[in-house]
């Protein structure tokens, strides 16, 4: 599976990119803005995008909103420091397929990925 780590912050996008790649053996790429996200997706075609809610410049809740008319294919799970029902609803309205906080489980992050890659949800 091919996942796409959409994070500003290099020790949370590097640490990412390890787990998922050399622990769980998805195929990684990592974008550290929206903007830099909506160039990758073209060429890397992920199966499914991790995606910060707060970025430099463009929102991840606008980035996947673009996402979602750019590869439909794709699915986003939105992560986020806050658990926000207001956040939450845009996310998903934006085409989230799921949003969870960033310090949830490695299981329940891989479920939502996995969840994310069939057509599935997750919310925790």
């Amino acid at each position: 599976m091919r996942l796409l780590v959409v994070e500003d912050q290099k020790a949370l996008r590097t640490g990412l990119r390890s787990i998922l790649e050399e622990d769980e053996g998805f195929e990684v790429d990592v974008a550290p803005s929206g903007e830099a996200a909506l160039d990758c997706v073209p060429r890397f075609q992920p199966d499914v995008i991790l995606m910060d809610v707060y970025l430099p410049g463009m929102s991840g809740i606008e980035a996947t909103r673009r996402v979602v008319r750019l590869a439909p294919g794709t699915a986003v799970v939105m992560l986020s420091l806050f658990d926000s029902a207001d956040l939450v609803d845009a996310a998903l309205e934006a085409g989230a397929s799921s949003y969870l906080v960033k310090d949830a489980p490695l299981d329940q992050i891989l479920s939502a990925i996995e969840s994310a890659a069939v057509g599935g949800s997750v919310r925790t």
